[in-house]
């Protein structure tokens, strides 16, 4: 400890230490109590301390490094030259103890950092109910965004780099876990306030499947886009053509809905409507083209 300072509180610091804090923090590290720099005070009596125990090191060392260098008693007296030896040997022994310190203290204090750091990493990678940004970034590329999170009501199944598969019966997969089988090696099932690298030391390459976590875009009831622009107003939509009905301009929902399973080709990507024009059945065109007609 450096010009140790104590505060209002009854704790000691250093001196540079405790001001760069204050002036960031104003609180106390110990016991969070509000703390400014009018409240810090020098300590002179811990200082004299700190300098009685720095020359007791200095005496201990010195000691030591005597005991080591004390010729044996049936040896000859030392020569002026073993003398001289003997002394610089002793203070390079002490330079060397010294430097010995010095490294692990601040071994000592990257441990620290580098204990801290994983700690703080280790709690990002917790599935802590929070929603997965990377998951929702994710399927919003796709065109499938997230609508809400329900991690109460969904399963967490963590699949190994060689367990990995196709396509996945979960139902199956959980009724297995739960009866205590073994049928799916390599899978785990996990809970939101697990850490999975740190219990379960996932590798890379290993898949997180979420089951009935999320309510999706696509798990919404089909809406045609014409409900859509009545409510919302225009926005870019993709239509497409059904040769087995011989229709043109029907959007996205009802081509899944309508026209499943019919031979479909794209029409037009990407079309800035003027209208709700979106024709899906042979009495909607009617009325389609009795609405533009009028």
């Amino acid at each position: 400890m450096v010009e140790p300072n104590m505060t209002a509180c009854g704790h000691r610091f250093c001196s540079k230490c405790i001001t760069e804090w204050v002036d960031r923090h104003r609180s106390c590290p110990c016991c969070n109590g509000v703390l400014d720099s009018t409240r810090l005070f020098r300590d002179h009596q811990f200082d004299g301390l700190i300098d009685v125990c720095k020359k007791e090191i200095q005496n201990a060392e010195s000691a030591y490094f005597d005991s080591l260098l004390k010729p044996d008693q049936h040896m000859p007296p030392a020569t002026p030259v073993e003398e001289v030896l003997r002394k610089h040997l002793k203070s390079s022994l002490a330079a060397h103890e010294r430097y010995f310190q010095d490294l692990k203290q601040q071994f000592e204090r990257k441990s620290q950092c580098l204990e801290f750091k994983m700690r703080k990493d280790l709690e990002r990678l917790r599935l802590d109910g929070t929603p997965p940004a990377a998951v929702e970034e994710m399927l919003k590329q796709r065109g499938n965004e997230v609508i809400r999170w329900q991690p109460d009501g969904g399963k967490i199944l963590l699949v190994s780099p060689l367990s990995k598969q196709e396509s996945y019966n979960v139902p199956e997969i959980l009724l297995d876990i739960s009866m205590g089988g073994d049928s799916f090696p390599g899978i785990q099932q996990l809970s939101w306030l697990d850490k999975p690298v740190l219990q379960y030391h996932t590798k890379s390459g290993s898949e997180l499947i979420l089951h009935g976590c999320m309510v999706c875009q696509s798990d919404l009831p089909k809406v045609c886009y014409v409900q859509t622009y009545k409510q919302q107003g225009p926005k870019k939509v993709d239509y497409y053509s059904c040769s087995q009905c011989g229709f043109n301009w029907i959007c996205k929902s009802c081509i899944q809905v309508c026209h499943k399973d019919h031979p479909v080709t794209p029409h037009v990507l990407n079309h800035q409507p003027t209208c709700a024009c979106v024709i899906t059945t042979k009495r909607e065109l009617w009325e389609h083209l009795y609405t533009m007609g009028s």
